[in-house]
């Protein structure tokens, strides 16, 4: 997602620039230009008309988020230094026991805390974990042991960086729900991977299944920016420890199969409802001329007080409609202030010009303004 957002703004941004360039060169006033509000001649419901007011929802959006996240993540950081003291010899030299064993390389602090409830890993260039106070006491060595290789498993897999880092998509992207589905996914998912490194080195899921039980009911909701033992969806997690075979759903596949097909049709529908290439203004003007083989009403209308009479007369000896599209393809381009431009700035502004013409000035009898 956050991949797309950025090739979308490196596409976009150019075709803008250049379109905005085009019509400051093309000599028209730039009082005398018409929105897209006025060239659909009334206000409609559609991504265009929107989408210059979602700009500073968006906006403000965005900002609330990073602030929140901001302070969350200084609040956070002062548990490194309040309410906090050192762990004694014998749990250094467990942690450093038990980092070699996940193979994580740098080194990584312990303390406890008597500000948290759980045990959780912060940090990523300086990493701690944070035990609650008297929590040492309170389990066994054993189950003590399975809380540090989880926390150290986050570490060893930049578990916090790469929070930090969809936090931040999170910001930009809170608007859509596939965002927060995805985040919950990943971050039960990272759960599930800690879950598999403690079992893989202790052998015991049913010892960690009751550690996670013990350690939820002390759990603090409020420290989401850490990464703590108990996140994720609990039950879950301990029913995947205690049954793994039950774990992996027959409709986990069925839905992401059912995502991409709605994803797939809806693309294609997108695709198949915007222009595919240039066809002719006969079929392209705002003002109703449809039909295809009228070109009559592209001369007598669309560029009736513009075209010279040479033109028209070499317009008129055309006798198929290939060449009458390539001819009018060529009237507008000797007409286009930057030749070969995929834009056309003069043309656009004079069919807006007729459309402004026939909204404000169209006669009580019907007849075109």
């Amino acid at each position: 997602m956050a991949g797309g957002f950025a090739l979308t703004l490196t596409l976009l941004i150019p075709a803008q620039l250049h379109r905005a360039q085009n019509i400051a060169a093309n000599g028209f006033p730039a009082w005398n230009f018409l929105s897209d509000q006025d060239v659909s001649g009334s206000w409609s419901l559609n991504l265009g008309a929107i989408a210059p007011w979602l700009g500073p929802f968006w906006l403000t959006g965005v900002w609330l988020f990073c602030l929140l996240r901001l302070v969350s993540w200084i609040s956070v950081q002062k548990l490194r230094s309040r309410g906090v003291c050192g762990v004694s010899e014998v749990w250094k030299n467990k942690l450093a026991q038990l980092s070699a064993r996940v193979r994580l390389l740098g080194r990584c602090r312990c303390f406890e805390s008597c500000l948290v409830d759980v045990p959780f890993a912060l940090g990523h260039l300086r990493p701690a974990i944070l035990i609650p106070n008297g929590l040492f006491s309170g389990l066994p060595v054993e189950q003590i042991e399975t809380v540090l290789v989880h926390e150290l498993a986050h570490i060893r897999r930049h578990g916090y960086l790469f929070n930090a880092m969809q936090r931040l998509i999170e910001s930009f992207f809170f608007y859509h729900p596939a965002t927060w589905w995805i985040s919950s996914v990943m971050r039960n998912e990272r759960e599930h991977c800690c879950d598999d490194v403690v079992v893989s080195i202790t052998g015991n899921p049913h010892e960690y299944a009751l550690v996670l039980a013990a350690l939820e009911r002390n759990r603090l909701s409020s420290r989401e920016p850490a990464l703590a033992a108990t996140g994720g969806n609990l039950m879950k997690r301990i029913h995947r420890l205690l049954h793994p075979s039950r774990s992996i759903r027959a409709l986990a596949p069925l839905l992401a199969l059912a995502i991409f097909l709605a994803t797939a049709a809806v693309s294609l529908a997108a695709l198949r409802s915007g222009p595919s290439k240039q066809v002719s203004p006969a079929t392209q003007d705002p003002v109703g001329t449809s039909e295809k083989s009228n070109y009559s009403k592209w001369t007598d209308h669309d560029v009736v007080y513009i075209i010279d009479d040479t033109e028209r007369a070499a317009f008129q000896l055309l006798a198929s409609d290939e060449e009458r599209d390539h001819f009018i393809e060529q009237f507008w381009e000797r007409r286009n202030p930057t030749p070969g431009a995929s834009q056309n700035a003069f043309k656009e502004e004079h069919y807006r010009r007729i459309t402004y013409a026939i909204k404000h000035f169209q006669t009580p009898s019907g007849a075109l303004g």
